[in-house]
């Protein structure tokens, strides 16, 4: 029997996940023990080591969860959204990270900057690459373009992730479009574009 496909397995799975985050309210990731969330939740530690290797792994594998959720609405957004608009795919981006701002909190909170980058900058350069492309930057110049702008706007979702996400996706968009006016001339006139549009 495939046990990943088992009810039981997954409830055990779903407990796991919700223990660990109820943990990270309290401290950081490593400070938690799988001893700590197996008597939480009732069961052993060979019960939680055939679901995690150990604790880091339970924040990895829902990273790679949500990334792989946030890539899925933006293959939806793509079926709505005529041609290439970065503010649109920017919007879906905060609209998933406002209805599951639980897990950003405790992500953005206990992750390094590295970390964040193989995670929301990946998501960002699939935004961003396309209008480097387009405005003919080459390579260099636009690796430089793309960590500031990575960089800068998980800052900017972090804070407001922080805050609780008290300004609406649109208003976040605005704000971060609004800050890019230090970006070079031909990037800015491209928002600008989409925002017209």
């Amino acid at each position: 029997m495939n046990q990943k496909n088992n009810q039981r397995f997954q409830e055990t799975d779903r407990q796991i996940v919700e223990t660990v985050f109820s943990l990270l309210e309290e401290r950081p990731l490593q400070k938690i023990t799988v001893r700590e969330v197996c008597e939480a939740i009732g069961i052993n530690r060979s019960s939680f080591y055939l679901h995690y290797p150990d604790i880091y792994a339970v924040m990895e594998q829902e990273s790679v969860r949500h990334k792989e959720a946030l890539q899925q609405r933006f293959i939806e957004g793509a079926k709505i959204i005529d041609g290439f608009d970065p503010i649109a795919f920017l919007q879906v981006t905060l609209v998933y990270i406002r209805e599951e701002k639980r897990f950003y909190r405790l992500f953005f909170r206990d992750m390094n900057m590295k970390e964040l980058e193989n995670g929301l900058g990946l998501v960002f350069s699939d935004l961003v690459e396309p209008v480097m492309r387009q405005i003919g930057l080459d390579d260099m110049r636009a690796a430089y373009h793309m960590t500031f702008f990575s960089y800068g706007v998980i800052a900017v979702i972090r804070l407001w992730v922080d805050l609780g996400c008290r300004e609406t996706p649109e208003e976040l968009a605005d704000i971060i479009r609004k800050s890019s006016a230090q970006l070079p001339d031909h990037v800015q006139k491209i928002f600008d574009q989409k925002k017209k549009t």
